[in-house]
């Protein structure tokens, strides 16, 4: 490619700039109107393909133009051509292996930002923007604020058409840190924008979501109308797909998750479950659920938080489930919801017809692969096993079955060694009794064994309870 876009830009700019000061109009509306429409869209792609390999000349290249400024700083008279400042303009970002970027060094910025004055031209801003909303949330604040300063001046002396810095020029209130992306999120919010035109509010290209800056302003929208959450839900959705940060899906879920963990939004759970995997993951796998870099204390803590909600919300479904397809306990039922807090994780095994009945449920179809194991010759016969502190507990579905606790540090618990494979391989029919009764008093108790549900002048829920309490130091 024997032009490079930054040459083409260059070229474009005199054009416009010398006919423009002629008396006579040489250039048509419509066809300086395109013009600028085509300079935006050559800027925004040299935005995004910075760094790729694209064959330019080699002063185009940013690690080439990188590179050469570096070495500028230990010498006089290095000469940049117009083409390689605005190359240098989107190189401020950029580091290699042993060096640090120009904008992590206050000097070297300075440096780079008086070079580009010295030869200015309008369409060096974009690459400036691009660096400071790629650092949003940099530590290095003093370098941000100076490009700040030094973008807002020149946004003061710009006197041209060009659509897309005008775009920004209006709208840099909304890019002054700290704040301005809080105050666009409220501004649309109150204004009743979707979240989802953000861009278009700013008249700059959708693809631009992409950028950190965004993060503050899906969540300061969110904040300003979560009273009425199910009414733009589906927006954040696809901002967030568009968006595509890890981060800001966090952030944003678990408020969601937390604002919705109560008896009002009860019908409303499969949906924010469904949306907690679909942009985070399931619960039980903590790498899913680490905490993101430059996390706040209350960020960390909302996350924990949302994590075990939602995590119990899976258990209660699956609980409330399994009780009532495979067994139809009502009062099991009843006394395991009670301890859905304490459950740290879950596994039902059964046939695969067992496994079908419970996928039609929509409250737990989007979880049952994850969460169930098929186990050969069980028959109807199935198990939920619990894991809470330091035990795991084992329910069947078997009436005449009895509950099972095990210690999860004895070796011979199931799973253990060898893994399940059938019902049976869950029970074990030597072990004591984990409560001993006379009448109304509990004599005895055993850290591990079995129980039956069975009612005598104490009901099997007061053993179930006076055990977990006193011996498994479970609290609800």
């Amino acid at each position: 490619m024997a032009n490079s876009i930054s040459a083409i830009f260059a070229e474009i700019d005199e054009a416009l700039e010398k006919f423009g000061r002629e008396p006579k109009q040489v250039i048509a509306p419509w066809l300086q109107c395109e013009c600028n429409k085509r300079l935006e869209r050559l800027d925004f792609l040299t935005a995004q393909l910075g760094n790729t390999l694209f064959v330019f000349s080699k002063e185009n290249l940013i690690p080439h133009v990188y590179r050469k400024f570096k070495d500028s700083i230990l010498k006089d008279g290095v000469y940049f051509s117009r083409s390689e400042l605005r190359t240098l303009s989107y190189s401020l970002a950029y580091s290699e292996k042993g060096a640090v970027s120009i904008f992590e060094s206050d000097n070297q910025l300075d440096f780079a930002l008086a070079l580009l004055s010295s030869s200015w031209k309008p369409g060096f801003i974009i690459g400036l923007i691009n660096c400071y909303m790629l650092n949003w949330d940099t530590t290095l604040r003093k370098s941000h604020a100076q490009l700040f300063r030094f973008i807002s001046d020149k946004f003061l002396e710009y006197q041209g058409n060009r659509a897309i810095l005008l775009a920004f020029k209006a709208n840099w209130k909304y890019f002054e840190a700290p704040g301005g992306d809080l105050k666009l999120g409220i501004d649309m919010a109150v204004n009743n924008h979707k979240i989802t035109e953000v861009t278009e509010f700013l008249s700059l290209p959708n693809s631009w979501i992409n950028f950190p800056y965004f993060s503050n302003v899906i969540i300061a929208y969110y904040e300003a109308k979560q009273r009425n959450l199910f009414e733009f839900i589906s927006d954040i959705e696809l901002i967030l797909i568009s968006h595509n940060s890890n981060k800001t899906s966090k952030r944003v879920i678990s408020k969601i998750i937390i604002y919705c963990n109560s008896d009002q939004f009860a019908a409303k759970r499969n949906l924010i479950k469904n949306l907690a995997i679909k942009f985070i993951g399931d619960p039980e796998n903590a790498a899913l659920w680490m905490v993101f870099s430059g996390a706040t204390e209350n960020e960390k803590n909302d996350l924990d938080l949302a994590r075990s909600i939602l995590n119990q919300w899976i258990v209660s479904d699956f609980i409330a489930l399994f009780f009532e397809i495979c067994i139809n306990d009502r009062r099991r039922k009843a006394f395991w919801l009670k301890y859905t807090k304490a459950v740290t994780s879950f596994k039902i095994y059964g046939s695969s017809s067992v496994k079908s009945r419970l996928a039609r449920e929509q409250r737990i179809e989007e979880h049952i692969h994850s969460r169930f194991e098929t186990v050969s010759g069980s028959g109807f016969v199935s198990a939920i096993v619990l894991y809470l502190k330091d035990y795991m507990l084992v329910e069947f579905s078997e009436p005449g079955f009895a509950f099972y606790a095990y210690k999860i540090n004895n070796v011979n618990r199931p799973l253990a060694n060898y893994g399940i494979h059938k019902i049976e391989d869950l029970r074990r029919s030597f072990m004591p009794s984990l409560a001993t009764r006379s009448r109304r008093y509990i004599t005895d108790v055993n850290e591990e064994g079995r129980l039956p549900h069975t009612d005598g002048e104490l009901y099997w829920e007061s053993i179930f309870e006076y055990w977990l309490k006193n011996v498994a130091k479970v609290y609800v």
